[in-house]
């Protein structure tokens, strides 16, 4: 009997621990568990901005890199502009002309200024990209405006990417008062 009380003993023991073991798992492991897998995905989704982070300083840093250049090039070309007053109409009609032709400027490249007696001679390469229909409309339309505008050069070549259409290359060629030495 003694043997009995003591194996009850060890079975009631044993079966008080897995009780507790049970508890403790279904009362704290499980739910501790789920709230961590909650935290880790919390932490995961306010990691990811931090993480990209780096790419936008670095893209941030580039854009201004990239600005201070192009202040750069404006004060430059503000300096050399040959008609202070008339280029920004004239830029904005060209840019106007683009439109309504169809075709994309993909920049403009202004040539260093030319005095000559009594007129200033500034010259400006335009490079645009669009049908060859709509590149001839455009040039059409420049040859055709109230400014003073020659077309000196056009080179035309047919686009890489894009059947159908040609990258134009456009000489141009603006006049204006030379006021030091007009009569």
């Amino acid at each position: 009997m003694d043997n009995n009380l003591r194996n009850y003993r060890h079975w009631l023991v044993s079966g008080a621990v897995l009780a507790i073991a049970a508890l403790y798992v279904v009362l704290v492991y499980l739910p501790g568990r789920n709230k961590l897998a909650e935290l880790r995905e919390q932490l995961a989704a306010k990691q990811a901005p931090l993480d990209t982070s780096g790419a936008v300083l670095a893209a941030i840093a580039a854009t201004e890199k990239e600005l201070e250049l192009t202040e750069r090039f404006v004060g430059r070309w503000r300096t050399e502009n040959p008609m202070p007053s008339g280029l920004a109409p004239m830029l904005a009609e060209l840019h106007a002309l683009a439109q309504v032709a169809g075709v994309s400027i993909v920049r403009l490249d202004p040539q260093p200024l030319q005095e000559l007696d009594t007129i200033k001679r500034g010259s400006l390469t335009l490079t645009c990209t669009g049908s060859y229909r709509a590149v001839h409309r455009f040039l059409y339309q420049i040859e055709q405006s109230r400014q003073q505008i020659w077309v000196d050069s056009v080179s035309i070549r047919v686009s890489g990417g894009n059947e159908g259409n040609v990258i134009a290359e456009v000489g141009l060629v603006m006049f204006a008062d030379n006021n030091k030495n007009s009569r």
